[in-house]
């Protein structure tokens, strides 16, 4: 019975976590995006910060380092070493304001140090979901709200 009770509860944040994906990629596709509550919230989110992007998708980094941009952000994306050098991702760290990297798309052994590696500079980050799009809107979104992420602190999902 605690088990399936512990997967309900598990299965409702997880539909809990999607909703907020889906409101984050509408408002982003609402127009004009300046009037929206959820673009507004964004560009709030990432206004003047610097955002390092590590492991990832190519084609989902594109799209994302466009909506960093639009949003008055800026934009430094690491593979997390498949191509870019490991060496290099020290000085990303060091440039960042904030670091986001997918857990679907990071090693678990690469994703505890990138964790530690902020911790250990102060540098707040987030563990998305998935690679889209739309987790990166919604976990910004999220952070940077007056309530921040759900777990209320740091923690391997919302840093």
């Amino acid at each position: 019975m605690v088990r399936l009770e512990q997967e309900r509860q598990r299965l409702q944040d997880h539909a809990a976590e999607l909703g907020r994906e889906l409101a984050a990629a509408e408002a982003m596709l609402r127009t004009p995006p300046e009037s929206e509550t959820g673009a507004s919230a964004l560009r709030d989110a990432l206004q003047g910060r610097r955002v390092l992007y590590v492991g990832g998708r190519p084609s989902t980094g594109t799209a994302i380092r466009e909506l960093v941009l639009r949003h008055g952000g800026q934009y430094q994306r690491h593979d997390g070493g498949l191509e870019d050098r490991k060496g290099l991702l020290a000085a990303a760290l060091a440039w960042a304001e904030l670091v986001v990297f997918p857990v679907d798309c990071v090693d678990h052994d690469s994703a505890l140090a990138l964790e530690r590696s902020c911790l250990k500079q102060g540098t707040p980050f987030l563990a998305l979901r998935s690679a889209g799009i739309a987790s990166f809107a919604a976990a910004v979104t999220q952070a940077a709200s007056p309530r921040g992420p759900s777990c209320g602190g740091t923690c391997l999902r919302h840093g």
